[in-house]
C-alpha cells in the first residue's frame, strides 16, 4: 500500500484543507504516515501569509525534498497560499517537487489527486488514523 506524508503549516484553514486531503486519500486506499523517511509521496501544504511562514514553508519544501533524494519519497506535492502565490519564483528556484496546486474545492480535489497518484497501488482495506 502507497504511503503518503503530510506537513501542514499556516493557520486553521491549511490544517482543514490538510485534513479533507488526508481524507479523501484514505478513503481511497492510500496509508498515511506520520514518518517522512517512509512516505512514498509527501504533500507539504504552504502558507505565505507573513515572512515567517514563507520562510518555513521553503525550509519544509526543501527538507521534505531530501526525502525525496535519499528516502523512499517518489512524489513531492507542494500545495497551498505559498506556491499560489510564489509559484514561478519558486519553481525557477527549487525543481525538486512533482506538482503543485493552489487551495481547492474538495469536489475538484480528488480529480488533482488521480493524476498524481495514477501510478501507485493503493488497497481497499480501510483504516483509522488516532492520535
Amino acid at each position: 500500500m502507497t504511503k503518503v506524508g503530510f506537513v501542514s503549516l499556516g493557520c486553521p484553514k491549511n490544517l482543514v484543507d490538510s485534513e479533507v486531503m488526508m481524507g479523501i486519500l484514505a478513503r481511497e486506499g492510500y496509508e498515511l504516515t506520520p514518518r517522512a523517511d517512509e512516505a512514498e509521496i509527501l504533500v507539504v501544504n504552504t502558507c505565505s501569509f507573513i515572512e515567517a511562514a514563507q520562510k518555513e514553508s521553503v525550509d519544509a519544501i526543501l527538507e521534505m525534498a531530501e526525502h525525496k533524494k535519499f528516502g523512499a519519497a517518489k512524489k513531492l506535492i507542494v500545495a497551498g497560499c505559498l506556491v499560489e502565490r510564489f509559484r514561478a519564483q519558486i519553481w525557477s528556484r527549487c525543481r525538486k517537487w512533482t506538482r503543485s496546486w493552489a487551495p481547492a474545492k474538495s469536489n475538484e480535489l480528488w480529480k488533482r489527486w488521480k493524476a498524481s497518484f495514477a501510478c501507485y497501488p493503493r488497497s481497499r482495506r480501510r483504516f483509522s488514523i488516532t492520535t
